[in-house]
């Protein structure tokens, strides 16, 4: 009779160490997911928001927009835009170029790279997203939709974009790049020129963007300004008043 009551008071010792270290296995697992720390996105929701500098710039406002629209359509998600004011480092944010707590050693990290050039890069639970100049901020945004979504841009509503993303972990960012072309230019006139949202997402400038000035004005041949037409008429090589010749007053030589 004893032998059996050890027998059973064995069997219920092993059935409970058996349960207690089965829900204790269950709690620590609960509790790693339900945390959350290192994800953006947790079985569909985010607590992430897009932060702009109070007095953010045209193009930084393009990059948290577009950043917002593309993420939205990849994850169902739209994450709320707001300024950087009474924010601090440390947050679930995707902060968008020199915001008020911009780690020094991520302002640091876009010095010495082309205008167009940028950073991202993940500190805490930060993703930040700056270039040496708005532009290059933008550009930035890009990259990262590229990285994160595979987004590439091909024309108007032709892109590609992966979606129905339920889960999206936070990455260890630490990208850099510095374009060996700085700037791609549109052409003077055609629908690129005429469409921004085409031109932002082709990473394309005005061509006036890249023209030096000439007495006040980029928007007509500078060349009429720099060297007056009475010089060139002095060198029939370079310019021909005559409509009817190879060279019309349309042309001159860059």
């Amino acid at each position: 009779m004893i032998t059996a009551n050890k027998k059973r008071l064995t069997v219920l010792i092993a059935v409970i160490l058996a349960f207690s270290i089965g829900f204790s296995f269950f709690v620590s697992l609960s509790g790693a997911s339900a945390a959350g720390d290192k994800s953006i996105v947790s079985r569909g929701d985010s607590e992430y928001k897009i932060v702009l500098p109070a007095q953010a710039e045209s193009a930084e406002k393009s990059a948290a927009s577009e950043l917002q629209l593309f993420f939205e359509k990849a994850t169902d998600i739209k994450l709320p835009i707001v300024s950087d004011e009474g924010l601090s480092a440390g947050g679930k944010y995707f902060s968008i170029g020199k915001t008020a707590f911009l780690p020094t050693e991520v302002k640091n990290s876009v010095q010495g790279l082309k205008s167009c050039g940028y950073a991202i890069k993940t500190v805490d639970n930060t993703i930040y997203i700056i270039g040496p100049t708005a532009n290059g901020t933008l550009y930035g945004a890009y990259g990262y939709l590229s990285r994160e979504f595979g987004f590439e841009y091909y024309f108007t509503d032709v892109y590609t974009l992966n979606r129905g993303i339920g889960d999206l972990e936070l990455k260890n960012y630490d990208v850099k790049v510095d374009p060996d072309i700085d700037m791609m230019i549109t052409p003077n006139v055609g629908f690129i020129q005429n469409n921004s949202t085409n031109k932002l997402r082709f990473n394309a400038f005005t061509t006036a963007d890249c023209f030096i000035p000439a007495e006040g004005t980029t928007q007509t041949h500078n060349l009429w300004h720099i060297l007056p037409k009475s010089e060139y008429e002095t060198h029939p090589e370079w310019f021909s008043a005559d409509p009817g010749s190879d060279r019309s007053t349309a042309t001159a030589c860059f």
